[in-house]
């Protein structure tokens, strides 16, 4: 059995690109194939409290949450190579319009030059993307599909819109572009289920999954 070249797939995108729809379905195609795929995420009872705080508090939760995650992670995957891990939105939206690396330096009080050395280790802890075995899906959507999606469906909170999602995904491209998200590929999600998924399927198969 040939194994992938990737063990971290992240999905990214904003609200209503089609990450919940696709990444189950890439979960069970990967079981389907004799790998043993778990999905990670942010807790939904976490995700409704941390809108009650401010930016600089989510922030910091979103940080403490990820390095746990990332912990949680690497003792998954271990030395089984078919361990693979699915990442649902690591970096939500609020995290990834921030400065990243300010951010940890004050989360681990690397300030004034203290510390400053360890930086690039706890970056490669905490931050997939900075792993060669991460892999980000970056899953977009044209703005007229957008808006007959969130048409569909009424909003879950007041941060869901679709005004806020083009945003968002706007800054999501942005990044991308700037190479936050590392190993990356870029799946338009404005089509048919099937046809979205036959996409990431036949950007998968360019790193050894067989779907």
């Amino acid at each position: 059995m040939e194994l992938p070249q990737k063990r971290i797939l992240m999905f990214e995108g904003a609200d209503r690109a089609g990450k919940d729809t696709h990444l189950p379905l890439v979960h069970d195609s990967l079981k389907e194939n004799g790998l043993e795929p778990v999905i990670f995420e942010i807790p939904a009872d976490l995700k409704k409290e941390l809108r009650t705080c401010s930016p600089l508090e989510r922030l910091r939760e979103y940080l403490t949450h990820n390095i746990f995650m990332m912990q949680q992670i690497d003792f998954y995957l271990g030395e089984n190579q078919k361990n693979i891990a699915l990442i649902n939105r690591f970096y939500p939206s609020t995290l990834a319009g921030h400065n990243l690396n300010g951010i940890i330096r004050k989360h681990f009080n690397l300030t004034n030059g203290n510390n400053l050395e360890d930086l690039p280790y706890i970056q490669k802890q905490i931050t997939p993307v900075l792993r060669p075995e991460a892999l980000t899906i970056l899953i977009t959507c044209n703005p007229e599909e957008l808006k007959k999606r969130f048409s569909d469906i009424e909003p879950l909170h007041r941060y869901e819109s679709v005004d806020i999602s083009i945003d968002h995904q706007e800054e999501f491209k942005r990044l991308n572009n700037k190479g936050v998200f590392g190993d990356t590929v870029l799946i338009d999600s404005s089509g048919s289920i099937k046809s979205t998924f036959n996409k990431i399927k036949s950007e998968l198969t360019q790193y050894g999954f067989n779907l």
